[in-house]
């Protein structure tokens, strides 16, 4: 029974050790991870710098603002929020399709009777006759 206890405590202290090693390659691991994410960060950077340098020196005025612009965007949100009639947010692409389409169906069910213009002449009775006041 000693001898149980005693060899279950020397795997638990070698499993221990284990742990302890690979959370400190881990650790090693993650910090050439993000020297690299910052040196790679900071070529790009410089190469976005040296874009915008020649694009100036060499008179390209829209380019230098493009890309300074695009440099300067906050990431994008979308562009509008749209509710259905509840107030509901819509948030499927789906479901705004949908509520779309039944807002232009309903705009498009306006009444008739607000184009009926009568007769041709009644719309063009205020333009001039015969040509008069036309240069």
């Amino acid at each position: 029974m000693e001898r149980k206890s005693t060899v279950k405590r020397v795997l638990m202290q070698a499993k221990g050790r284990l742990f302890e090693e690979k959370k400190l390659t881990y650790s090693l691991l993650m910090k050439a991870v993000r020297k690299s994410c910052l040196c790679d960060k900071e070529a790009w950077w410089s190469q976005k710098a040296q874009e915008v340098e020649k694009a100036s020196i060499d008179g390209r005025l829209k380019d230098t603002f493009g890309i300074l612009k695009h440099l300067s965007l906050k990431p994008g949100r979308p562009c509008c929020i749209l509710k259905d009639k509840d107030g509901h947010v819509l948030e499927n692409e789906d479901q705004i399709i949908a509520r779309w389409t039944e807002h232009f169906r309903e705009l498009l069910k306006a009444d008739v009777s607000v184009f009926n213009y009568g007769s041709d002449f009644e719309m063009c009775s205020h333009l001039p006759k015969n040509g008069a006041g036309i240069i």
